[in-house]
């Protein structure tokens, strides 16, 4: 066994659960971001059968905030256009990595969903949904218990990684589809700009595709639109004699902070 960037594992371990996983150490850890191959050469089972000379794809990356988005939201498919009637929540990778979602969580309302083992691929998408109806049309995590489980009202989507790390969150509105007829039901609400994933009710917008949504492709309302407006201070409410409440115009960076 030889990993092109790490050299040779100082030790292969067999799990006794599971015969056919394979734990590597390696004596260098991997670089942050990295693309790699793992050489595997002279490995037999348990029959003496032996492996060919094979070649595996290695790929180290950790996503961080932003680099999965919530891209496109069907709260209300009823009645529906040309999709399927169900609702909808598409993620879209904005790296060039896979990632893959295990044990990453997906919140709305006062529910919580875990993924199973599934990748996204590089600028690839993801349904989130409760049937296989959505299977002929874009990989899809069947994680809805409901088929009511978004609010039309509007709430509060967070994508969260194993180590609850907000990847990125959407606070969706029907004022977001601005008054038109699309708000009534059957029609998503797309993310315009994916560099711009803060945004708001200017960043998102009623699709204009006429099947009623993009699912598993760009979105039909796609267009640079960047942040250009420096947040206010909006109102500050006191909440004890230590603690001050503060309200901005959009959402802050906690980094800064």
């Amino acid at each position: 066994l030889l990993v092109s960037g790490g050299g040779r594992p100082d030790s292969a371990i067999l799990d006794i659960h599971q015969p056919a996983a394979v734990t590597l150490f390696l004596h260098e850890p991997l670089t942050e971001g990295m693309f790699d191959s793992l050489f595997i050469q002279d490995i037999q089972d348990l029959e003496g059968n032996q492996l060919a000379d094979t070649t595996v794809p290695v790929c180290y990356y950790r996503p961080k905030a932003f680099d999965i988005l919530i891209h496109e939201i069907m709260a209300d498919p009823d009645p529906p256009v040309e999709l399927p009637n169900g609702e909808f929540v598409e993620l879209y990778n904005k790296t060039i990595f896979p990632v893959n979602l295990k044990d990453w969580s997906f919140r709305y309302s006062s529910y919580t969903k875990v993924f199973p083992s599934i990748v996204l691929q590089p600028g690839g998408y993801l349904l989130v949904v409760k049937d296989s109806a959505w299977l002929d049309i874009a990989p899809c995590a069947v994680l809805f218990t409901s088929s009511t489980s978004l609010s039309n009202e509007g709430t509060t989507l967070v994508l969260e990684d194993p180590h609850q790390h907000v990847i990125h969150a959407v606070t969706y509105s029907p004022d977001w589809f601005r008054g038109s007829f699309k708000g009534e039901g059957g029609w998503s609400l797309e993310m315009i700009d994916p560099s711009n994933p803060c945004g708001c009710i200017e960043n998102w917008g009623a699709t204009k595709n006429a099947s009623g949504g993009t699912p598993g492709k760009p979105n039909s309302i796609s267009r640079s639109n960047p942040d250009l407006t420096a947040p206010v201070p909006g109102r500050a409410v006191i909440l004890d004699s230590t603690l001050l409440e503060v309200y901005f115009s959009e959402a802050m960076d906690s980094v800064s902070f």
